[in-house]
């Protein structure tokens, strides 16, 4: 066999570049096939997840995507259809679920939410915050029967101390932003299967979300943790 020609040679690492190309291309294809079942996008309308997720005024909202198939647990953020919410569905913080103990304490300037004893985050002592305290304050007191009974599920420690214990599937969504969100505190909680699907990604409004979701499945698929 005589020696190949330069552009024998050039000719075929064309070739493999080119079948190279294709694979990927349809490797990616495939991809983002596969993230468009896996997940629903939407865009966020609303303040009650401020300054996790923004909504706009005047211009479009945050825009999320949602795994439906992804399990979740205390803290994700997911997205529900609500009973105390007629328009479709709310996205909120899952604060508690099923086991879990949850309280609102009133701290010097803060009002501290407490999860099974741990404080998960603090809120400032503003008018504005002062609403979701009251609200849980109706709930562990049973003000207001007629919205949810919470009877069965209050629990009084050795301090006094009053929580919420999750039965068996109830779930506890709240809004990041207190001042404004209407959520589980004063609608009552809701069940596993009132979950759509838990939030994996947030892209901002003034993000490429194009750009968002390669970075976002470049890095799923390259990762070794």
């Amino acid at each position: 066999m005589g020696k190949k020609s330069l552009k024998e040679i050039l000719y075929e690492i064309l070739i493999v570049i080119i079948n190279f190309c294709i694979m990927a291309i349809v490797f990616f294809s495939l991809l983002i096939c596969c993230f468009k079942i896996v997940y629903i996008e939407n865009e966020v309308k609303g303040s009650s997840m401020r300054p996790t997720i923004n909504s706009h005024e005047g211009v479009n909202g945050d825009t999320v995507f949602i795994n439906r198939f992804a399990d979740f647990s205390t803290n994700d953020i997911v997205v529900s259809t609500a009973n105390w919410f007629e328009g479709g569905t709310v996205i909120k913080r899952l604060v508690a679920s099923p086991g879990d103990m949850i309280r609102i304490d009133e701290v010097g300037n803060e009002y501290v939410l407490i999860v099974n004893g741990k404080t998960v985050y603090t809120r400032e002592k503003t008018e504005a915050n002062k609403r979701k305290y009251d609200q849980f304050i109706d709930c562990v007191e049973n003000v207001n029967p007629d919205v949810y009974d919470y009877t069965a599920n209050i629990i009084i420690d050795s301090y006094g101390n009053k929580s919420l214990l999750m039965l068996e599937n109830q779930y506890l969504l709240m809004g990041d932003n207190w001042a404004t969100s209407s959520d589980g505190l004063s609608g009552g909680f809701v069940t596993r299967g009132q979950i759509v699907g838990r939030v994996d990604l947030i892209v901002d409004v003034n993000d490429n979300i194009a750009e968002k979701v390669i970075h976002y499945l470049w890095n799923g698929l390259f990762s070794f943790n």
